[in-house]
């Protein structure tokens, strides 16, 4: 059996891959997950040094065929496929043909698989650096890649109004939007998680940090599949789906534990911040008297919203000042002529703020702003923590604290779920496990995070359910030798009572209630 590799870079920009630099790769290594269950998936990379004698991928030669072209953020598709069946699958013929090459297509069968058993996506990402080294007949480049999470750690989230009624899903796919990420299936999988009373952003944070907030609240996952897709994966389908592998220790090498105690928490704190509309109230006045608007002119004042306890609010049904009500003007700083007829203002409402425009219609005299405000129905919100505890894990272990935030977590009924369910499961100890593989095919090929599978381990009495936490693969001496680790996180191994889902709302023996 030997692999085939596709390494496609989209070197015009087009989204093409219209070039494969396959037959110049000596060496690959790729790095995706995260440090532990509790961390954030982090930023996938990809490490792929080239043969690069003709100084192809040298971005200051200009004799290169590919002049201009090498730069950041050009997009590069790794994959991997087999030239021979080796388990028992017939061979599919690839329908995508790069450089006269049969490449891999995309399964809209098997979403982010690629051809059932013919071959796999191994990492999709952008240009971040490029390396090249080396002397005369001897000269290489290295080409480091990242994947999407790069793009939303560094894209400003929008001030996105206040939204009422709107799903995690929704809202990150607002926060995609706005950030450009490219629509539909094949670049996004977003599940709908639970339904948020209000959500809001500032323009104060990243993508990514907006985006972590929603997947803490909902307990969930979110990270760039090998096909490029952002995924999201919703709090049910993150703890109950069901494994779809078996690793066996004869496929393991020389496996690695954590300390029995590494995951042991026996006392839960979420923090939750439930919120409710109040009545209408002034959201903001100015306290300045010196703003002065020329004839024909215009000012921009930013509106910062207030409760009616003076702390930062995001605000609902925010009134366009209205003339005498909401505003004055007159000649001189505190009176003088009103001039509050020829004042306009015109307001564009964020969550937490309002752009406020102040126009002068007088063709040759200047008003002093005399008086303005924003009337709305201030958000109001309390910060509420929730815990749950085993004592008996406590004797046993001593005290050890598990403490959360959930910035959109509104429903304290929900909070406690969590809290009871993930008291239930981290109160005994659940190994975490390093489990290398070495040309172990097609299992190293084919694992996606948050995937889970039945390890077993008789040497070490584990038989459980994993979630693949993370995953580093690199060649060795050459492209047809593979060495990996899988980091596997303990997940729960029973099934759920879902109401009103097929398969999980059956309440039985071997279920109990999920969250």
């Amino acid at each position: 059996m030997a692999l085939t590799w596709y390494v496609l870079f989209d070197w015009d920009g087009d989204g093409s891959f219209a070039h494969d630099e396959a037959a110049r790769v000596m060496a690959l290594r790729v790095e995706r997950g995260r440090t532990g269950p509790w961390a954030e998936f982090s930023v996938g990379k990809c490490v792929l040094t080239l043969e690069n004698n003709d100084r192809r991928f040298d971005p200051w030669y200009t004799g290169s065929p590919l002049t201009g072209k090498v730069l950041p953020r050009r997009r590069c598709w790794v994959q991997v496929s087999r030239d021979q069946d080796w388990d028992g699958v017939a061979i599919i013929d690839f329908s995508l043909t790069v450089d006269g090459t049969d490449a891999l297509a995309w399964d809209s069968v098997a979403g982010d698989k690629l051809i059932y058993a013919d071959g796999w996506n191994v990492f999709y990402g952008s240009i971040e650096d490029i390396e090249p080294m080396g002397g005369i007949g001897k000269r290489t480049v290295t080409i480091t890649l990242y994947d999407g999470l790069r793009d939303m750690k560094e894209a400003v989230a929008p001030d996105i109004a206040l939204q009422t009624n709107i799903t995690e899903g929704a809202a990150l796919a607002l926060l995609l939007d706005a950030m450009g990420w490219p629509a539909g299936s094949e670049r996004r999988d977003l599940e709908a998680g639970d339904t948020l009373s209000y959500w809001w952003t500032t323009g104060e944070k990243t993508a990514r940090e907006e985006a972590s907030d929603l997947v803490a609240s909902e307990q969930g996952a979110l990270f760039i599949t090998t096909a490029g897709r952002v995924k999201f994966l919703a709090r049910g389908t993150y703890w109950t789906a069901v494994p779809v592998w078996n690793l066996d220790q004869a496929w393991i090498g020389d496996i690695r534990l954590a300390s029995p105690w590494t995951l042991i928490y026996n006392q839960v704190r979420l923090r939750c911040f439930p919120a409710a509309l109040g009545s209408e109230i002034t959201l903001w006045t100015l306290r300045d008297t010196t703003v002065y608007v020329p004839a024909g002119g215009s000012v921009v004042v930013f509106a910062e919203f207030t409760n009616s306890n003076g702390a930062r609010c995001a605000a609902s049904g925010v009134i366009t000042p209205v003339a005498t009500t909401d505003y004055t003007a007159g000649s001189l700083p505190g009176g003088g002529w009103n001039m509050t007829t020829f004042m306009a203002v015109a307001m564009t409402a964020y969550a937490t703020e309002a752009r406020l425009t102040i126009s002068n219609s007088h063709a040759t005299v200047g008003f002093y702003v005399l008086t303005l405000k924003a009337r709305g129905l201030a958000l109001d919100q309390d910060g509420a923590t929730l815990a749950g505890e085993d004592a008996a894990s406590q004797t046993t272990y001593g005290l050890r604290v598990l403490s959360l935030d959930a910035p959109w977590r509104q429903n304290l009924s929900g909070a406690q779920d969590i809290v009871d369910f993930l008291v239930g499961f981290y109160a005994e100890p659940h190994p975490l496990v390093e489990a290398p593989l070495v040309n172990v095919f097609p299992d190293m090929l084919q694992y996606e995070l948050c995937d889970k599978l039945v390890l077993t381990v008789g040497a070490y009495s584990i038989n459980g359910t994993y979630r693949v936490g993370g995953f580093s693969l690199q060649t060795g001496a050459t492209m047809q030798d593979l060495k990996g680790v899988l980091s596997l996180e303990p997940a729960d191994n029973l099934s759920y009572w879902l109401l009103g889902t097929v398969g999980y709302g059956e309440l039985g023996t071997t279920t109990r209630l999920g969250v």
